[in-house]
């Protein structure tokens, strides 16, 4: 999980192109199946996969 989120804000942070939009009142969001069960109350250490959703707003770079 964790090498998705180091892939997306280096692609991020060297993009010509893109940036994450901060302005206020934009939001991001991280989803994670509870069903069948509550997948946040398995021990690290038993975890093989993961099955989430990111969903982060990227816009053009102002001045492009």
């Amino acid at each position: 999980m964790w090498h998705v989120y180091d892939a997306i804000f280096v692609w991020l942070e060297q993009s010509p192109d893109y940036e994450l939009d901060r302005r206020e009142g934009v939001f991001g969001m991280e989803t994670v199946p509870l069903e069948p069960l509550n997948a946040l109350t398995i021990p690290y250490t038993e975890i093989e996969t993961f099955d989430f959703t990111m969903l982060y707003p990227v816009r053009k770079k102002s001045g492009l």
